[in-house]
């Protein structure tokens, strides 16, 4: 069963919280809830200096990690490169617009794939000739 429509697409809390600050440091807007750094007065300086505005927001080179492989993909991921926890290991991953709408799950495979029973004799018989 699909979700309801008027629900709209899921996305935990945080990533969403984690997107919007990402977005903000990549346009450099000064967020509201950003810590204000006022100068002290040294002689000879005056006070029409505007405070500096020094927002403590997480880099915008570093990947995101996402454990929530349930959240769906928007589109303000376009674009961003992020790291998907598929239970034992991190993949990265390219979101680009054909993605918009998916699961981040979708992207990440947590089976490994079976190697049929010819490839695996073949693998131990050239390590036995190699340990010769």
């Amino acid at each position: 069963m699909t979700r309801s429509i008027w629900k709209g697409p899921f996305l935990d809390p945080f990533l969403f919280k984690t997107i919007i600050r990402r977005n903000a440091v990549a346009l450099q807007k000064p967020l509201p809830n950003a810590k204000v750094v006022e100068k002290t007065r040294s002689p000879g300086s005056s006070y029409n200096s505007l405070p500096e505005q020094t927002p403590s927001l997480p880099s915008v080179k570093t990947q995101l990690k996402i454990w929530s492989r349930r959240s769906t993909v928007v589109p303000q991921f376009v674009g961003q490169k992020v790291l998907i926890y598929n239970g034992k290991t991190w993949l990265s991953v390219l979101i680009t617009e054909e993605m918009v709408g998916h699961k981040f799950g979708e992207f990440a495979s947590t089976r490994l794939s079976s190697l049929s029973l010819a490839k695996v004799r073949q693998r131990r018989s050239v390590k036995s000739k190699k340990a010769r």
